[in-house]
């Protein structure tokens, strides 16, 4: 008997975040922070999507995935993930 594969409950499957990093296609916005560990402002590049956080023993609930890269290459981009899409990035 063939093993029974899940199917998504949603939609297709959202790319990984070190998808979205190397896709030249990723849309990047450009922000300022005011204070990085005391050296003054530094620009940042996010990268913005909304998944959905599914468990079949829990409710959906939407998941806002934020990619931040540095242009200057200081530092290695990181992803903060977050249950509230309704927050400023």
């Amino acid at each position: 008997m063939a093993r029974r594969v899940p199917t998504c409950k949603v939609g297709e499957r959202l790319p990984t975040l070190a998808q979205v990093l190397a896709e030249p296609a990723t849309v990047w916005q450009t922000v300022t922070l005011p204070r990085q560990y005391g050296q003054g402002a530094r620009t940042v590049e996010i990268a913005l999507d909304t998944a959905i956080w599914y468990r079949s023993s829990e409710p959906r609930a939407p998941l806002r995935r934020v990619l931040i890269r540095d242009p200057h290459g200081q530092f290695e981009p990181q992803a903060l993930l977050c249950s509230d899409p309704a927050v400023d990035p």
